[in-house]
């Protein structure tokens, strides 16, 4: 049971050729980092960030994204950091997977924890994403004099 704990989810289930085309198909490159990073710092936010200059001015705004990007920025480095530490995988050798890391270092009820807390994390951005793709969706009908929605005040 202890050799399943380390090895992926692709180890356990595809076979090698399928697993060499796989990892062929998952290289994103510097622009796609980079365009992960800015959507995972916004987020479903993107949406409503007009919203926000406009009600708060651009300062603010500006402020809380940057608080927000340097901390994503500080707890991806420990993530890596971490993954360096984990055997076999000094230099960035082998694909190591965030829960993987978490089962290694943490104790049973810990990962549990976490992983509950993720999946509570991915609900709700996804949740958030669905509402307020809605509301402007909506809001876009309104404006055409006609929408599928209740606005109350």
């Amino acid at each position: 049971q202890n050799a399943l704990a380390h090895r992926s989810a692709m180890e356990v289930c595809f076979d090698d050729d399928t697993k060499k085309k796989v990892e062929a198909d998952k290289r994103i490159g510097v622009w796609g980092s980079f365009v992960l990073l800015a959507n995972n710092i916004t987020g479903p936010g993107l949406v409503i960030l007009p919203l926000a200059y406009q009600l708060t001015g651009w300062v603010g705004v500006v402020l809380c994204v940057a608080v927000y990007s340097i901390m994503s920025v500080f707890s991806i480095l420990f993530i890596a950091e971490s993954m360096t530490k984990f055997p076999g995988n000094e230099k960035f050798e082998s694909k190591v997977e965030f829960l993987q890391l978490c089962k290694a270092y943490l104790t049973p009820a810990s990962f549990q924890v976490v992983l509950f807390l993720l999946i509570i994390s991915l609900l709700g951005t996804n949740v958030s994403a669905i509402v307020e793709s809605a509301q402007v969706f909506d809001e876009a009908l309104l404006q055409m004099g006609a929408a599928c929605g209740l606005e109350l005040y």
